[in-house]
């Protein structure tokens, strides 16, 4: 990791212990991000019982700037600034800096209800410091959310594992087993860090409340298509799922979804000048995805369905059939 990171950071040498750390990975968002901060701030109770670790992750917009903001006015705020690197990178910063005694991710353009710091806390206590507990969450895709009542949440919360912001973390469980997020993984990163901290999880609890509001939003990571600016992040994230489903059974589905991900990815070389295609394969080929020995055309011969030549022209675009001949051609080679 390019670990060229400046820390904003006035507090004295003296502090009282962390309870919670709160890990904020922040990339472009200077729309939703003080929105986001101050959902954070606007807690009853001590502010030093919980620290605020922000990673600006090389923003080219008014991110870093406001971050410094906030940090200049509160006492429990760090900020780092680093190179772009990615959501893992970021994330791992903050690992790597963080007090606490108890993880919690929180993304940038999100919310959390007011006073629901207490409730958390309060929550891990009386169920004797479980290694992981989790919360309640809801998605939006606007600002009408009313973050001043605490929703009851019916469901239970572990349904969304995988989710990063849904699963407050004991940090010892990172620490004693040493783990981080891949850095070659740019999408499903949370999900894989999330499957390993589970391999080590004893007690777990929840807390029956919406104290996370999740926005769905256009250009957020999830969301993001693959494009010239991202694919190799793309490249190198099915590079990496492959390895880890290869080299640990419980990631049995994760080579399942780099094969179903592989048309949109033809796709894409479809759509591009002949140059910048072979130089797309040339980078498969690299990276040991080309041709994926036999097991994409076996994995296409189970799942003939998907990939029926007249459902792959009515569904994709102009250029759908050029991408079903170039995905056939694919798997010949």
């Amino acid at each position: 990791m390019k670990d060229k990171t400046i820390l904003t950071n006035k507090q004295s040498d003296k502090q009282p212990e962390v309870f919670l750390s709160i890990i904020v990975p922040v990339y472009n968002v200077e729309k939703y991000l003080e929105e986001c901060l101050d959902s954070l701030q606007n807690q009853n109770g001590k502010k030093d019982i919980y620290e605020i670790i922000c990673i600006d992750d090389g923003s080219t917009d008014k991110s870093g700037v406001i971050l410094d903001g906030y940090a200049e006015r509160f006492s429990n705020i760090n900020v780092f600034h680093k190179e772009n690197g990615g959501v893992s990178s970021a994330r791992n910063v903050g690992l790597k800096n963080a007090k606490g005694k108890y993880i919690w991710f929180v993304d940038s353009d999100d919310l959390i209800a007011h006073d629901s710091i207490k409730l958390i806390v309060s929550g891990i206590k009386n169920n004797d410091y479980p290694d992981t507990f989790y919360i309640g969450v809801n998605s939006f895709k606007d600002d009408n959310v009313n973050l001043d009542v605490i929703l009851d949440f019916s469901e239970d919360p572990s349904k969304y594992a995988g989710w990063m912001f849904t699963e407050i973390i004991k940090s010892e469980i990172i620490i004693n087993n040493s783990l981080l997020f891949d850095e070659n993984v740019f999408y499903g990163e949370d999900d894989i860090f999330c499957v390993f901290v589970e391999q080590h999880v004893k007690t777990t609890a929840k807390l029956d409340m919406v104290i996370y509001y999740y926005r769905q939003r256009e250009g957020s990571a999830l969301h993001s298509a693959i494009t010239n600016k991202n694919i190799e992040r793309f490249i190198k994230t099915y590079k990496s799922d492959l390895l880890y489903a290869n080299n640990y059974d419980f990631f049995w589905y994760k080579k399942d979804a780099v094969y179903r991900m592989m048309p949109n990815l033809m796709a894409f070389i479809a759509e591009q000048p002949i140059k910048y295609s072979f130089k797309i394969i040339k980078q498969l080929k690299e990276s040991d995805l080309f041709p994926l020995k036999k097991d994409y055309k076996t994995w296409l011969k189970q799942n003939n369905s998907k990939v029926n030549k007249v459902k792959w022209i009515r569904q994709h675009s102009v250029s759908s059939y050029l991408c079903y001949v170039l995905l056939r051609i694919y798997v010949r080679l």
